[in-house]
Protein backbone atom coordinates (compact mmCIF):
# COMPACT_ATOMS: atom_id res chain seq x y z
CA UNK A 1 0.00 0.00 0.00
CA UNK A 2 1.23 3.53 -0.92
CA UNK A 3 0.47 6.68 0.95
CA UNK A 4 1.04 10.27 0.16
CA UNK A 5 1.03 13.31 2.42
CA UNK A 6 1.24 16.42 1.31
CA UNK A 7 2.27 19.81 3.32
CA UNK A 8 1.11 22.37 2.35
CA UNK A 9 3.10 25.79 2.95
CA UNK A 10 0.65 28.26 2.22
CA UNK A 11 -3.15 28.97 3.28
CA UNK A 12 -6.05 28.79 0.00
CA UNK A 13 -7.14 26.23 -1.97
CA UNK A 14 -5.30 22.91 -2.86
CA UNK A 15 -6.51 21.00 -5.98
CA UNK A 16 -5.21 17.51 -6.02
CA UNK A 17 -5.69 15.83 -9.42
CA UNK A 18 -7.28 13.24 -10.53
CA UNK A 19 -4.88 9.71 -10.25
CA UNK A 20 -4.83 6.86 -12.92
CA UNK A 21 -3.44 3.69 -11.67
CA UNK A 22 -2.64 0.62 -13.72
CA UNK A 23 -2.26 -2.59 -12.14
CA UNK A 24 -2.33 -6.71 -13.15
CA UNK A 25 -5.96 -8.29 -12.48
CA UNK A 26 -4.42 -11.77 -11.13
CA UNK A 27 -8.05 -13.07 -11.62
CA UNK A 28 -8.93 -11.83 -15.28
CA UNK A 29 -5.31 -11.92 -16.22
CA UNK A 30 -4.85 -9.09 -17.92
CA UNK A 31 -4.13 -5.34 -17.54
CA UNK A 32 -6.77 -2.68 -15.99
CA UNK A 33 -6.84 0.74 -15.07
CA UNK A 34 -8.29 2.36 -11.64
CA UNK A 35 -9.07 5.86 -11.22
CA UNK A 36 -8.87 8.13 -8.29
CA UNK A 37 -10.93 11.01 -8.21
CA UNK A 38 -9.52 14.47 -7.67
CA UNK A 39 -10.12 16.37 -4.26
CA UNK A 40 -9.99 20.08 -3.58
CA UNK A 41 -9.11 21.16 -0.23
CA UNK A 42 -9.48 23.77 2.01
CA UNK A 43 -5.86 25.08 4.04
CA UNK A 44 -6.38 26.76 6.79
CA UNK A 45 -3.45 29.47 7.99
CA UNK A 46 -1.08 28.50 10.68
CA UNK A 47 -1.17 28.86 14.12
CA UNK A 48 0.70 32.00 15.79
CA UNK A 49 4.09 30.99 16.41
CA UNK A 50 4.76 30.40 19.98
CA UNK A 51 1.32 29.18 20.88
CA UNK A 52 2.11 25.59 21.37
CA UNK A 53 2.33 24.22 24.25
CA UNK A 54 5.32 22.05 23.90
CA UNK A 55 6.74 25.23 23.57
CA UNK A 56 6.47 26.89 26.67
CA UNK A 57 9.09 26.99 29.78
CA UNK A 58 9.10 24.68 32.49
CA UNK A 59 7.33 26.33 35.25
CA UNK A 60 9.03 26.62 38.63
CA UNK A 61 6.48 23.46 40.04
CA UNK A 62 7.79 21.56 37.48
CA UNK A 63 11.19 22.16 38.64
CA UNK A 64 10.39 21.37 42.09
CA UNK A 65 9.18 17.66 41.26
CA UNK A 66 12.37 17.34 39.23
CA UNK A 67 14.33 18.32 42.49
CA UNK A 68 12.24 15.74 44.08
CA UNK A 69 12.61 12.83 41.72
CA UNK A 70 16.27 13.62 41.39
CA UNK A 71 16.58 14.07 45.45
CA UNK A 72 14.83 10.37 45.61
CA UNK A 73 16.97 8.65 43.30
CA UNK A 74 20.18 10.03 44.84
CA UNK A 75 18.74 8.80 48.01
CA UNK A 76 17.99 5.03 46.52
CA UNK A 77 21.27 4.86 45.02
CA UNK A 78 22.84 6.17 48.09
CA UNK A 79 21.35 3.42 50.79
CA UNK A 80 21.98 0.79 48.31
CA UNK A 81 25.47 1.70 48.23
CA UNK A 82 25.92 1.82 52.02
CA UNK A 83 23.57 -1.44 52.61
CA UNK A 84 25.61 -3.13 49.62
CA UNK A 85 27.24 -5.53 51.56
CA UNK A 86 24.38 -6.99 53.79
CA UNK A 87 22.46 -7.20 51.14
CA UNK A 88 25.74 -9.67 49.03
CA UNK A 89 25.50 -11.95 52.36
CA UNK A 90 21.35 -12.12 52.12
CA UNK A 91 21.65 -13.03 48.47
CA UNK A 92 24.33 -15.20 49.16
CA UNK A 93 22.31 -17.09 51.81
CA UNK A 94 19.05 -17.41 50.19
CA UNK A 95 21.43 -18.77 47.01
CA UNK A 96 22.43 -21.53 49.66
CA UNK A 97 19.06 -21.95 50.63
CA UNK A 98 17.59 -22.37 46.87
CA UNK A 99 20.43 -24.68 46.44
CA UNK A 100 20.24 -27.17 48.90
CA UNK A 101 16.10 -27.25 48.19
CA UNK A 102 16.46 -28.25 44.65
CA UNK A 103 19.27 -31.10 46.08
CA UNK A 104 17.43 -34.61 45.57
CA UNK A 105 16.66 -35.82 48.84
CA UNK A 106 17.75 -39.63 49.41
CA UNK A 107 14.18 -42.07 50.20
CA UNK A 108 13.56 -44.46 52.60
CA UNK A 109 14.18 -48.28 51.82
CA UNK A 110 11.10 -49.89 50.46
CA UNK A 111 10.93 -52.40 52.89
CA UNK A 112 10.36 -52.13 56.22
CA UNK A 113 12.91 -52.37 58.94
CA UNK A 114 13.20 -56.50 60.63
CA UNK A 115 11.99 -57.41 57.43
CA UNK A 116 14.11 -59.70 55.38
CA UNK A 117 13.64 -58.79 51.52
CA UNK A 118 12.56 -61.82 49.12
Amino acid sequence: MERLRYLPTQSGTLVLPPVKLRWWNTASQQWQVAELAGETLRVAPARAAGAEASLRGTTAGERWWDLLWGSLAVLFIGGMWFTRRGLERSLRRLYGRWQNFWQPQPLPPLTPSGRKPR
